[in-house]
């Protein structure tokens, strides 16, 4: 699962790039027939190709993370602005069908915060790390949330 590009127009998207990805990971990855990369193994793929970011890869680029893998199909995708609903309100209605998506809450915290609503971005943040109560606290959004509900400005 690729990271999604933002052909919106709009930069205050681009949080949905990793963000979408990241449910769809998680989603794909409560089936018992499907194996699917995560996003450290993605990057740890882009690094032995030579690739910094999963932004705008080629298909021929694409393909030979898939070969690495081992992986039998890869996901790419994009997404552009439909319709009149903030990207917030739909990002949390995808969040309602499942709100165990610890990345997700971080994403939407981050936004929360771009948009200047501190009390909802710290909602998010404490969502997520009562989700992950249990992870190893080395995780980076663990780190940055905490660092975020300490400081929130």
């Amino acid at each position: 699962m690729l990271h999604f590009e933002n052909r919106s127009g709009d930069r205050e998207l681009d949080w949905l790039r990793e963000g979408l990805a990241d449910m769809l990971i998680t989603n794909l990855s409560r089936s018992k027939s499907l194996s699917v990369l995560s996003r450290q193994q993605l990057y740890l793929l882009l690094e032995r190709i030579g690739r910094e970011s999963a932004t705008k890869l080629r298909l021929d680029e694409a393909q030979e993370i898939a070969r690495r893998a081992r992986a039998e199909a890869v996901v790419m995708g994009s997404f552009a602005r439909l319709g009149g609903q903030t990207r917030i309100e739909e990002y949390e209605r995808l969040l309602r069908l499942n709100p165990n998506w610890a990345w997700s809450q971080f994403r939407l915290g981050e936004a929360y915060q771009r948009k200047g609503d501190g009390e909802r971005a710290q909602a998010a943040y404490r969502r997520l790390l009562e989700i992950w109560k249990d992870a190893d606290p080395d995780i980076p959004e663990v780190i940055e949330a905490k660092a975020r509900l300490a400081n929130p400005h």
